[in-house]
């Protein structure tokens, strides 16, 4: 009685492996890609913990003009290279980007996608022939904000390796330059954030930039320049009224 309850257990686990093996070959699974990309800027300062989904682990810039450090951490060679450029503002009109010397923003239309899993579409990339969908890590999926993004190829030519080939390959770097002009005064920050992902020569996804090795230009609210300016007038003004009270 035993043996056959055991062969019965067997066959039972041996039923359910075989039919889990054939639910996930058919059922497109966003599967998790196994390179890695690295974003950088030396004009930035990296933030390692925020409240504020588009600031926490992230290189922060407040400058207009930079380059973004792009790394094949790991991984294959990379021969498409897919840049997530978002904006944080409905409509998105208050901010001009360009990279690479390319406009992305305006026009303010063609939105990417953000799925219902709070996942980012990325269609320029595959995984099991169903578009590569951008794993959600705050701006994302996070209810506070109103994200709108777009998908950039970035074009990897000569330019950027000189040595002939047009691949980023495991461990190099190339610089994508990028130009940021707010287009109007905003009482909440104008925030740009850059993801990537990085395709084989069959624009298969096989690299991601995980949620701590990316970039998010910020301009900071009125107020919060406004604040310390106000301080250091106070104190010249302070100074000053002593120094002409001494006279």
């Amino acid at each position: 009685m035993g043996k056959m309850r055991i062969r019965m257990i067997g066959a039972c686990l041996i039923a359910f492996l075989a039919i889990m093996l054939v639910l996930m070959s058919i059922t497109p699974v966003a599967m998790a890609i196994p390179g890695q990309l690295r974003l950088s800027t030396v004009d930035g300062s990296y933030v390692d913990s925020s409240e504020d989904a588009w600031l926490h682990e992230s290189y922060v810039t407040k400058a207009t003009s930079f380059d973004l450090d792009i790394t094949n951490h790991n991984g294959a060679a990379i021969y498409h290279l897919y840049l997530l450029v978002a904006v944080d503002r409905d409509p998105a009109g208050n901010v001009a980007v360009n990279v690479d010397n390319n406009d992305v923003y305006p026009s303010y239309s063609d939105y990417g996608i953000i799925l219902n899993n709070g996942k980012a579409e990325v269609p320029q990339a595959t995984v099991n022939g169903n578009p590569y969908e951008y794993p959600g890590h705050g701006i994302y999926n996070s209810n506070e904000v109103n994200t709108h993004f777009k998908v950039v190829e970035i074009i990897l030519t000569d330019k950027y390796f000189g040595d002939g080939n047009s691949y980023l390959e495991a461990g190099e770097t190339i610089t994508v330059p990028v130009e940021i002009t707010p287009l109007a005064s905003s009482s909440v920050p104008v925030r740009v954030h850059f993801d990537a992902v990085g395709a084989n020569n069959g624009n298969e996804a096989i690299a991601f930039v995980p949620p701590s090795e990316d970039v998010t230009h910020q301009v900071p609210e009125f107020t919060t320049i406004a604040i310390p300016v106000a301080s250091i007038l106070g104190l010249l003004f302070f100074f000053n009224h002593r120094k002409h009270k001494k006279s």
